[in-house]
Parts: structure tokens; C-alpha cells; sequence
């Protein structure tokens, strides 16, 4: 199997890093996050090159974290605007999670990841 490093560095990957070395990655495992917007009813195309490098990560064994913005999905994007948003219902937050979490299972092609919602952690603010 080709270097996580070296294959990262191959497919243009690779811009800004907190490694100086990126064999780091290929000699201990890391625990990273994919992040993803709830805000829409799915996962855009502008998402699979990041969850494929995600996968990538997964293939050499490195733990990943989806991060669902469940909290800031409901405030949505602000496209520039200056007038206030509209909130979005936790309810179709809830399912546009759900399908994100099914599609990105889908990218991983069952490989082990942890679902975690930051509305998790602010619904109680």
C-alpha cells in the first residue's frame, strides 16, 4: 500500500499543514474531523474530494470524526446578507443529518467513523 503521506502529496492534497514532516502520518494515527453543513437536505459535490481524502485517512487507519453543524446548520448560510435568518427547524435539521450521515456511509463504504452534532453541544445555551 502506497504512503498515506506520499499519496496525499500525489493527488495535490496537500497546501497548508501543522506538520513539518507529513511521514508523521504514515509512522502514528491521528484522529481528524470531516465537518459538514446540515443546512441542506444532503451532502453537494463540492463535499467528495474532502470526505474521499477523508477516506484515505480511514483506508491507513487514522480515526475519523464526522462533525455534523447541527447547531449552525439552523442558522444557516448568510450568503452575504445583512437582514436576519430565518431559523430552521430542528426537526429538518434532524433528517438532513440523518442523510448526510447515510450518504457519507456510503463514501466510506462501511469503514468505522463517530457521528458527533454541535447542536450537542449548545442546544442547552
Amino acid at each position: 500500500m502506497t504512503k498515506l503521506s506520499e499519496e496525499l502529496a500525489w493527488r495535490g492534497l496537500v497546501n497548508q499543514t501543522t506538520y513539518d514532516d507529513l511521514s508523521v502520518l504514515d509512522d502514528q494515527k491521528i484522529a481528524l474531523y470531516f465537518g459538514v453543513d446540515p443546512s441542506g437536505k444532503g451532502m453537494q459535490i463540492g463535499n467528495l474530494a474532502a470526505a474521499l481524502m477523508v477516506r484515505r485517512f480511514m483506508d491507513h487507519g487514522h480515526r475519523v470524526f464526522l462533525l455534523v453543524g447541527g447547531a449552525t446548520g439552523m442558522i444557516g448560510d448568510t450568503d452575504g446578507k445583512l437582514d436576519e435568518r430565518d431559523l430552521k427547524a430542528v426537526e429538518e435539521i434532524e433528517q438532513n443529518n440523518q442523510e448526510i450521515v447515510r450518504q457519507y456511509g456510503v463514501v466510506v463504504a462501511g469503514k468505522d467513523f463517530t457521528v458527533v452534532d454541535n447542536h450537542d453541544w449548545f442546544k442547552d445555551m
